[in-house]
């Protein structure tokens, strides 16, 4: 189906329907708020004037909600009729530190900060799914909660919601992500791994410092660091399956104090990306052994240090088949992403915690969009009732 047959079609069934219209006639306050927390951005572990705006939303609209204690999270919970299963809807809320190029009305208001990746528009379309799924209540026996997700950007608030609570009972995780490669009317997923896991890695090597003139007296920490930096790439081309997917890269290197002094120890500071949980836990194992034994063998020291990113994101098949059939009915033309990214994101923390689904949704007017973490990067409006009636609709599937 073409991308722009998706204006002017309705679904054929009833309730759907309804509920497309009444996404629709959502649009100018989606538009509302989706400027205004564009206009006043808040970047990671910095949300608290986001989290009390989508208190005040939600606590209009009549839905119980709170700031979870000690994090800027908010949850709020739609709970139909009683004794249903529980649909948890994220959306991401953080900005990032980039200046925004000027002259749009609804610009940044925050020098320095701006919604560089949708989650404006994120965080407005969740709003128009509670709005939605509040006013069908009845209807229902389960609960919808709606998860309110702050730090993606930087260290995740996925995790510290679940280690709060959040999601216990959840049956499915449900969210979507702007995509400006894509037109409005369009959206991808794929079943299995959307995108990678991730974690940190910190590996101090220690060596003996000397002079450069007499290097036989000392253990030089930088020479040790270039054989491990060499030697840790052959772990990735010939311990893992060429039908495996794994990066190991080193972003940050800080060692040495003079151009005639032998370095005592060098800090090397990178990170491990991968799709398959095993394999991740036997890169980091081998990358540690491997550290380990050059420098013992060349008389230094290494100490490893690794510190879990992000789970993989994983699309359940059965929910990526409701999704494209529900984005048919309203003439939205589902795509298959070729292949999963190796990019991150912490909603693989939920989806490791219960069966679920991440979609890209178009928002770009025509070819040539700027991309996200750009300062040019804007969306069309045009996709947020679509990601209301797709989200709403999809929660509903799973609390009737």
């Amino acid at each position: 189906m073409n991308h722009h047959d998706w204006t002017g079609v309705e679904p054929n069934d009833p309730p759907l329907r309804a509920l497309w219209r009444d996404s629709l006639s959502l649009a100018p306050r989606l538009s509302e708020w989706r400027r205004y927390f564009h206009m006043y951005p808040s970047v990671s572990g910095s949300e608290e004037p986001t989290a009390r705006k989508i208190l005040e939303i939600l606590t209009d609209m009549g839905i119980e909600a709170e700031i979870v204690p000690g994090q800027y999270a908010v949850v709020g919970r739609v709970i139909g009729t009683g004794g249903g299963r529980i649909a948890g809807l994220r959306a991401d809320i953080d900005a990032l530190p980039i200046q925004e190029i000027p002259g749009r009305e609804y610009g940044s208001a925050v020098p320095g900060v701006m919604h560089a990746c949708g989650h404006d528009a994120h965080t407005a379309i969740l709003l128009g799914a509670a709005e939605l799924l509040s006013r069908r209540r009845g209807s229902f026996s389960g609960e919808a909660r709606l998860l309110f997700e702050p730090a993606e950007e930087t260290k995740g608030g996925a995790q510290p919601m679940i280690d709060a609570g959040k999601l216990d009972g959840v049956g499915a995780a449900l969210a979507l992500h702007m995509q400006p490669g894509l037109k409005v009317g369009q959206l991808q997923t794929r079943p299995g791994p959307m995108s990678g896991s991730s974690s940190e890695v910190i590996l101090e090597i220690l060596g003996r410092s000397a002079h450069g003139a007499y290097p036989e007296r000392g253990i030089d920490a930088i020479t040790l660091a270039a054989q491990v930096i060499m030697s840790a790439q052959t772990l990735v081309s010939r311990r893992v399956s060429a039908l495996d997917s794994v990066v190991l890269s080193f972003g940050e290197i800080n060692g040495g104090t003079a151009p005639n002094i032998l370095a005592q120890s060098v800090i090397l500071h990178g990170t491990i990306r991968s799709l398959n949980s095993d394999t991740h836990s036997r890169m980091q194992s081998e990358l540690e052994t491997l550290a380990k034994g050059i420098c013992s063998a060349n008389g230094g020291n290494c100490s490893v240090t690794i510190n879990e990113g992000y789970h993989s994101v994983i699309c359940a098949p059965e929910w990526v088949s409701r999704l494209n059939s529900l984005a048919e009915t309203i003439g939205v033309e589902p795509l298959v992403k070729p292949a999963p990214s190796l990019g991150v994101d912490s909603f693989g923390d939920f989806t490791a915690v219960a069966p679920g689904l991440y979609y890209d949704l178009g928002c770009a007017a025509d070819d040539g969009a700027p991309p996200i973490h750009t300062p040019g990067f804007d969306i069309d409006e045009r996709c947020l009732p679509i990601g209301v009636y797709l989200q709403a609709g999809l929660a509903l599937e799973h609390i009737v």
